[in-house]
């Protein structure tokens, strides 16, 4: 939204009698310190435990899937006339949405399944490549990378923007692509969608660094961690 002194004002009155503040990520640790310097950078954390990633059976499909809502819309459509052009050098490509509403397109199949917390682990874990498109600014920099941790834990590549904390997150050439323009996106799509291969390693590296760095004890730790110092 826009920028409300009035809401600035709650916030900082919040923060200043805190006695810890947790930030998701170091953008959001630098906002909070400017009026409480007991601020602790907690990442998202995902339940690793619900998701396994499983074998894919041979599929005459490749499905490019993007978790979220109304909210985040603009930014799967700012990238949607790429994936159309990687979609006619490669057919098999489509795109599947689990939200609370779909796109319509001539030119790449759309799978539209509807958000469910039952449903989400499965239609994740059934697709092939996570994407994370995004624009830079005041906005997405305070994002935390949920969506990417979902596909990783899911034992999927990614390809994202680079933009915020998912710079942190996706290690290019390690568990995922970075793409911006077009041009971009559509080269890492059709990458990898036509290698197996090259998804099932990035995908394992994804799952391992969502086990290691992100899993919900993991963070808990972190969460605890400065708690218990101030405690004693």
């Amino acid at each position: 939204g826009q920028s409300s002194k009035r809401r600035m004002r709650r916030f900082s009155a919040t923060l200043s009698k805190c006695d810890f503040v947790f930030a998701g990520n170091d953008y959001l640790k630098k906002s909070a310190a400017k009026f409480n310097s007991l601020v602790h950078v907690v990442p998202t954390s995902v339940d690793v435990s619900r998701y396994h990633p499983i074998a894919k059976a041979h599929s005459e499909y490749v499905d490019l899937v993007w978790i979220g809502s109304s909210s985040t819309r603009r930014y799967l459509e700012l990238v949607l006339p790429a994936l159309e052009l990687a979609a006619q050098k490669n057919p098999a490509i489509r795109l599947k949405i689990i939200a609370d509403f779909t796109l319509t397109s001539k030119y790449i199949t759309v799978v539209s399944v509807a958000w469910s917390l039952e449903g989400e682990v499965e239609a994740l874990q059934s697709s092939h490549v996570g994407i994370a498109p995004m624009v830079d600014d005041a906005w997405t920099r305070g994002k935390c990378a949920l969506k990417v941790l979902q596909y990783m834990a899911a034992g999927l590549p990614v390809i994202s923007s680079p933009c915020g904390v998912n710079c942190e997150v996706v290690k290019s050439g390690e568990n995922g692509e970075f793409a911006e323009s077009t041009d971009e996106w559509v080269e890492a799509v059709v990458k990898l969608a036509s290698s197996q291969e090259e998804r099932d390693r990035l995908g394992s590296r994804g799952r391992l660094m969502c086990e290691q760095e992100f899993d919900q004890e993991v963070c808990f730790k972190k969460l605890l961690r400065p708690i218990e110092i101030a405690v004693g």
